[in-house]
């Protein structure tokens, strides 16, 4: 069982989130003799074994950085946000300020209104795009931003 911390700020409430899982597609079985190793109901050699623990590292948690999915509020324009998804929040920032980003780029200076961290990419860029929904945006404005 793996042990994570998530954390996320909105406005001035910071929230933390302690979650249990399993690693991934990964549990380890004891038998008499020698461990059994399986992974969704396939044996995993010792050289699987040893790369899977590589990329994540003895406690089965990845070795890479959070993902963040996050929201930005225009300073110039405070009713223009804009919503995204990364692995780098403080380069991605720079790069809105720095009008590295099209969209972004007319309403330049931005500042951070919200972020989201997630241990896994795929669940940021789920949350991001259900942001972008009709849903995700009245969420945003009820419960993370207000204007």
């Amino acid at each position: 069982m793996v042990d994570a911390q998530v954390s996320g700020t909105c406005g001035s409430n910071t929230v933390e989130v302690r979650v249990l899982f399993w690693a991934p597609g990964f549990a380890l079985r004891a038998t008499p003799g020698a461990a059994r190793r399986r992974t969704l109901g396939r044996s995993l050699s010792g050289f699987a074994l040893r790369s899977f623990l590589a990329e994540r590292g003895e406690d089965g948690l990845e070795k890479f950085a959070m993902w963040y999915a996050y929201i930005i509020q225009s300073v110039s324009f405070p009713d223009q946000k804009y919503i995204g998804a990364t692995s780098d929040l403080k380069k991605r920032m720079s790069d809105h300020n720095a009008k590295k980003s099209t969209h972004t780029a007319k309403y330049v200076p931005w500042e951070l209104a919200c972020y989201i961290a997630f241990p896994d990419k795929y669940k940021a860029l789920e949350f991001e795009k259900y942001l972008k929904s009709h849903p995700g945006r009245a969420f945003t404005k009820k419960r993370l931003v207000s204007s």
